[in-house]
């Protein structure tokens, strides 16, 4: 079935008046939402730090981590300004600081381990933590 001219020309108008009705609503809810997205949401920007930690998270990637071995145990080190201080240490003194710190080893444990005393154990702890110290000198891994 044909439609006239004036026919189509209504049919079109209709079709015409529809669409722009539609796109006003659409748009209308747009605008309604994005309201109400903004009573909820903020910034990051605008939040404050402690809020921001714990909503983020971080990745970790073994190309991040700083390995060291002491007594056959590898150990992880995330901390790019300990790994480089840790580094600085002889390899006793390294071991005794990882086997302690991080394995949580006893003096007892680690001097059997390294087959020394535990006195030396005690002093060689004492002497590189105190190196340690100086060598990071307060910094964080922030600073760097």
């Amino acid at each position: 079935m044909e439609l006239s001219s004036s026919q189509r020309k209504t049919v079109e108008h209709q079709f015409d008046s529809f669409c722009k009705q539609l796109l006003k609503n659409e748009t209308r809810n747009i605008l309604r939402d994005m309201k109400n997205r903004q009573k909820y949401e903020v910034l990051f920007s605008e939040m404050p730090l402690g809020e921001i930690d714990v909503l983020m998270t971080m990745d970790k990637y073994p190309t991040d981590i700083n390995k060291f071995m002491a007594c056959g145990f590898e150990i992880d080190v995330e901390s790019d300004l300990l790994a480089e201080a840790l580094s600085k240490l002889t390899v006793r003194s390294l071991a005794i600081i990882l086997l302690a710190y991080f394995l949580d080893m006893t003096d007892k444990e680690i001097a059997e381990s390294l087959d020394v005393a535990q006195s030396t154990v005690q002093y060689q702890r004492s002497k590189s933590l105190n190196k340690l110290k100086t060598y990071m000198g307060g910094k964080t891994n922030a600073e760097e």
